[in-house]
């Protein structure tokens, strides 16, 4: 069986440094990450720490964003968990049998993890 964790949560918001300072001042903690940009997404990303439990945030970085789309028809809140696996083709085989919604990550948030060296 393969080896499925929690990652982190991602959250849709309209400004990284205004929610920033509020993510700072609740848990008397300083981003984990620089902000950096995803071209393909068209979004700004940071990330932060709460003991063991990261949080992603997501802004649009243009009007064109996917992200500024989703912030106008819901507003701003959840946008996703992510899980890490070592067998992704079983957990994708599980995850669409228990009709989970699966989206691979890009380069450019792959990189991203991979440069925010999220503990696993």
């Amino acid at each position: 069986m393969e080896n499925i964790k929690f990652s982190h949560i991602g959250i849709i918001i309209e400004n990284i440094q205004e929610f920033g300072q509020i993510l700072e001042n609740l848990f008397q903690n300083k981003a984990s990450s620089d902000i950096v940009e995803d071209p393909k997404q068209k979004a700004f990303l940071q990330m932060y720490r709460s003991g063991r439990t990261f949080i992603e945030l997501i802004a649009p970085s243009s009007e064109d964003s996917p992200v500024h789309t989703a912030l106008k028809r819901q507003g701003e809140g959840l946008a996703h968990l992510c899980f890490e696996t070592d067998n992704l083709a079983q957990a994708l085989r599980r995850s669409h049998e228990q009709f989970f919604l699966v989206r691979m990550l890009s380069e450019t948030e792959e990189l991203y993890h991979k440069t925010l060296s999220v503990p696993k």
